[in-house]
């Protein structure tokens, strides 16, 4: 048991020793209804009138960790329950695919992938601002930001 313990101890500290890991999220636009969420009988007390939409910016939807397997590959999870893969071709260009692994056994697997292409923006401090482009069903423009520890 001791043996075991130790060489789990030392496989974790060489896994994070040389390892490259990120947080990333993507930057979303939230609109919401005022007085969507009243069930029957419930009466609305805010001070905005009721089916008023309000906007606002969420980064918290899409948190995610990965880790980078070598030079190209980054394998990860998000918050939302969808795995996740960049292959880096070059220093800044990352294809990427998102899968959601918690959908029906009826489904088909294509209707959970989402593929994408991006660029990452240096910023200081070991941040970058990643534009990229998904496309699932529909495209849709995407402003990610991801933290390499």
């Amino acid at each position: 048991m001791k043996r075991t313990l130790l060489t789990l101890a030392l496989g974790l500290g060489l896994l994070t020793a040389n390892a490259q890991w990120m947080v990333t999220t993507t930057i979303n636009k939230v609109t919401t209804i005022a007085g969507e969420d009243l069930k029957p009988g419930e009466v609305y007390d805010l001070d905005v009138c009721p089916g008023t939409k309000t906007n606002s910016i969420n980064v918290t939807d899409k948190l995610g960790i990965g880790y980078q397997l070598d030079d190209n590959f980054v394998v990860g999870i998000i918050k939302t329950g969808d795995l996740f893969v960049r292959y880096i071709l070059n220093d800044k260009l990352f294809a990427m695919c998102e899968y959601n692994y918690l959908h029906s056994s009826d489904d088909k697997i294509s209707e959970h992938v989402v593929w994408g292409i991006g660029y990452s923006f240096p910023l200081p401090n070991n941040f970058y601002l990643e534009p990229n482009y998904t496309k699932a069903e529909e495209g849709s423009f995407n402003i990610s930001i991801s933290y390499k520890i």
